[in-house]
């Protein structure tokens, strides 16, 4: 399971991929985003502007069981919120911190 943090204000993305990492803390003003292989429908909040730039921190629970696949949907999400760039580099916008 991975957990990504989308930071407006900063304009970058974290992404945290130990259960027990103690780096974070999901507090509750911040928009979460639950996807997994058994259900993607909330991937469609991103497509129709539901969520954006108005919300300054969202967070990704991604449950794929394969860390490349939920780095491809981290990225395929910021092509959504940011597709000009302007906001998340597409060289240098997401991090890994564990």
């Amino acid at each position: 399971m991975t957990t990504a943090r989308i930071d407006f204000e900063g304009g970058k993305i974290q992404i945290h991929r130990k259960p027990e990492c103690k780096g974070y803390e999901i507090k509750p003003e911040d928009c979460v985003v639950n996807l997994s292989s058994k259900d993607t429908s909330e991937l469609s909040r991103f497509g129709n502007g539901e969520i954006g730039p108005d919300n300054k921190i969202i967070w990704l629970n991604l449950d794929f069981a394969n860390p490349y696949f939920e780095h491809a949907i981290v990225e395929y999400v910021r092509e959504f919120l940011s597709p000009d760039q302007k906001i998340f580099s597409r060289t240098r916008s997401i991090g890994w911190h564990c």
